[in-house]
C-alpha cells in the first residue's frame, strides 16, 4: 500500500513538475513586483498629491492627471528623457567604436589590457559603481571636486555636478561602453 502510495505521487510529480517551477517563478516575481505597484496605482488616485497612502486627510479623484498634461511637466519631463537617453547612447557609442577600431584594427600595445580594463566594469553591481560616482564627483564631497578646489581655492562649490543633465549623461555613457565596445569588437 506504502509503495503504491508513493508511485502515485512520484508519477504525480514527474507529470506536473514542468508546470510547478514557472508558477513559483511568477509567484516570486508577483510578490516581489506587485505591492509596489499597487501602492502606486492608489496614490495616483489620492488627491492632493503630496498626501501619504492611506490617510483620512485624502480623498479621491483624478486632479493628479489633470495636472500631469495641463501644466506641460510631462512634456518636459519626455524631453528631458529623450534627450538624456540619445545624448548618452551617442556618447557612449562614439567612445566605444574609438576603442575597439583601437583594438582591433591597429598594433595598439599592451590590448588585452585595454579590453580587461572595458570589460570588468560590467561585473560591478550598478549600485556599486553609482555610489563610486558620487564619492568621486559629488558636489561637496567628492575626490576629483574637493582636489579641484584646494588647487583653486577661489572656487566655493562643484564645480562638476555629478547630478546635472551632463553629468547624468557622462556616468550612463560611461557605463554603456563597455557593453557596446563588445557588440562592435565582435561586429
Amino acid at each position: 500500500m506504502r509503495t503504491l502510495l508513493y508511485k502515485h505521487a512520484s508519477f504525480t510529480w514527474q507529470k506536473y513538475h514542468h508546470a510547478i517551477y514557472p508558477f513559483l517563478a511568477l509567484l516570486g516575481i508577483l510578490l516581489l513586483i506587485g505591492p509596489p505597484l499597487v501602492i502606486t496605482f492608489i496614490s495616483a488616485f489620492q488627491v492632493p498629491p503630496e498626501s501619504l497612502p492611506f490617510i483620512s486627510e485624502s480623498s479621491w479623484g483624478i486632479a493628479n492627471f489633470t495636472n500631469l498634461y495641463t501644466e506641460g511637466a510631462l512634456q518636459e519631463t519626455l524631453l528631458d528623457t529623450a534627450f538624456f537617453a540619445v545624448s548618452s547612447t551617442l556618447l557612449a557609442t562614439l567612445i566605444a567604436i574609438i576603442f575597439a577600431w583601437l583594438v582591433e584594427r591597429t598594433d595598439l600595445r599592451y590590448k588585452s589590457v585595454v579590453v580587461i580594463g572595458l570589460i570588468i566594469p560590467i561585473l560591478i553591481p550598478p549600485v556599486i559603481t553609482t555610489i563610486g560616482w558620487i564619492l568621486l564627483l559629488g558636489e561637496r564631497t567628492g575626490i576629483i571636486n574637493s582636489l579641484i578646489r584646494t588647487l583653486l581655492p577661489f572656487i566655493q562649490s562643484g564645480p562638476i555636478d555629478i547630478f546635472s543633465m551632463l553629468g547624468m549623461i557622462l556616468v550612463q555613457s560611461f557605463s554603456l561602453i563597455p557593453l557596446l565596445f563588445i557588440f562592435f569588437v565582435a561586429a
